[in-house]
């Protein structure tokens, strides 16, 4: 008999980014990982806050390509923007269960207004 494990997800440390006139544009990446549970039927997918998967436009890119072999995926934001603040949610699913990490992007800007 085979029993299936219900996936765990590693924490996903906040990335918080100061944007301002003199600072090159800069990137941040999210890494949700399965540290252990069941590979089969394993799905990975990231969330917005209000639940719908997230989208790759305005400089956000999901790379799903390390699932299968290496149990994580990534969300990248390049360049970072101030619209990309907030929180992100990493959904792992697999027969025995779903569970979720959260991502918390934090983004300062600081432009100097122009009168």
């Amino acid at each position: 008999m085979k029993f299936s494990v219900p996936p765990r997800l590693s924490p996903i440390p906040p990335v918080k980014i100061n944007l301002d006139e003199n600072t090159p544009p800069q990137r941040a990446v999210f890494t949700c990982r399965v540290l252990r549970g069941s590979s089969e039927s394993l799905s990975l997918e990231w969330l917005l806050t209000d639940g719908s998967p997230v989208q790759p436009i305005n400089g956000i890119t999901v790379d799903v390509s390390q699932v299968a072999m290496n149990r994580f995926i990534e969300l990248r934001f390049e360049p970072v923007r101030r619209e990309h603040h907030g929180n992100y949610t990493c959904i792992a699913k697999n027969l025995a269960d779903v569970t979720t990490a959260y991502a918390n992007l934090l983004v300062e800007c600081n432009f100097k207004k122009f009168i």
